[in-house]
């Protein structure tokens, strides 16, 4: 949404003391799947005006703004069609433009757009913790790359491979079934005890 004094600027209403009410009302609110799942089909669709980058861009600011907001006892972002990840991908995809031609028999790769392609992690992550139980358990099952994300989000340590798999790989190539191995099995989980 746009700044407090862009929507009063013109007719000063509301009345100064109902306007934080007003734009509480306004964007304190919960975002529904049949929403975010019209807005991204409008986004695929290239019958509508709203370009797909436009379209995952709203989604974008629309499940961010739901995620913050805090009812008790509501769901805030409820989502059960799991479908929602294909679609939100497809909306990052590259697409050629039309008016070239393409030589007979090729076919251009699959391709995503990066900046798109990183949205849409971020926003399924958020998704998917909102709802663990169905996204969640599909995205650790199927998607590696949320999986690494979710895992950087659960130990709060935010790079790609974590230090102790480079150690584990390291380790299981040069000596795999030797005590080294063993001992620094024993320390790493001495150490997490200890955490």
């Amino acid at each position: 949404m746009e700044q407090i004094e862009h929507y009063y600027n013109k007719d000063n209403w509301p009345t100064e003391n109902e306007r934080m009410l007003f734009l509480r009302i306004a964007s304190d609110v919960p975002l529904l799947e049949d929403t975010l799942m019209r807005i991204l089909i409008i986004g695929i669709s290239r019958d509508h005006l709203l370009t797909a980058p436009d379209a995952l861009e709203l989604a974008d600011q629309l499940v961010k703004r739901a995620a913050v907001t805090f009812i008790e006892n509501f769901p805030v972002l409820e989502f059960e069609n799991t479908e929602l990840c294909d679609i939100i991908f497809n909306l990052c995809a590259y697409h050629h433009p039309e008016n070239i031609s393409l030589p007979q028999g090729y076919h251009p790769p699959n391709l995503a757009i990066s900046e798109l392609y990183w949205k849409a992690w971020s926003m399924l992550l958020i998704v998917i913790c909102h709802n663990p139980t169905t996204f969640g358990d599909m995205a650790w099952k199927t998607c590696p790359m949320l999986r690494n994300l979710m895992e950087m989000c659960i130990t709060n340590q935010f790079v790609f491979l974590h230090q102790h798999w480079r150690w584990e790989k390291r380790l299981k190539k040069s000596e795999p079934e030797n005590s080294r191995w063993a001992r620094w099995r024993k320390m790493k989980f001495y150490c997490l005890k200890a955490i």
